[in-house]
């Protein structure tokens, strides 16, 4: 069964997220839909309207891959090419404990769906399935009324 891999990271203070190093470890990870279990990978920086309250607890960049078996997990992990961008381009910009890795299977039928929703979700401390097919994800955030 397919497998969401959802990473949030908070950068250490004295990195802007908007600057190259925060870019460069988006272009890694976004690299790592090379391998071949890794069938999508998603990054970007948190998302705030002006006037937006932030859920985000501190994490500024979101990482979504969608690997192609869930015993896949471990090889990806420990491919040469996730531990050079964790070793060279996260690790560097990383605050202390600013990392948060959450893994969940999804059937195969609902991998079409955005990832990047349920990080929504995992940050606001609920994990919610989103509501296959109906184009909401669930009726807790406004965004889904």
């Amino acid at each position: 069964m397919p497998l969401q891999h959802i990473v949030l990271f908070e950068l250490d203070s004295s990195v802007d997220p908007n600057g190259e190093s925060a870019k460069r470890m988006q272009e890694g990870l976004l690299s790592l839909d090379s391998l071949p279990c890794v069938t999508k990978t998603q990054c970007g920086p948190l998302f705030l309207k002006p006037g937006m309250k932030s859920r985000a607890k501190g994490f500024q960049i979101g990482f979504v891959a969608t690997i192609d078996e869930n015993d896949n997990l471990p090889v990806y992990s420990k491919s040469k090419e996730h531990v050079k961008v964790v070793n060279e381009l996260i690790l560097p910009v990383l605050a202390k404990d600013g990392i948060l890795a959450f893994d969940f299977e999804v059937p195969e039928s609902t991998t079409s769906f955005s990832p990047l929703a349920v990080a929504g979700a995992v940050l606001g401390g609920i994990v919610i399935g989103y509501a296959l097919g109906t184009g909401k994800c669930c009726p807790f955030f406004s965004c889904c009324k």
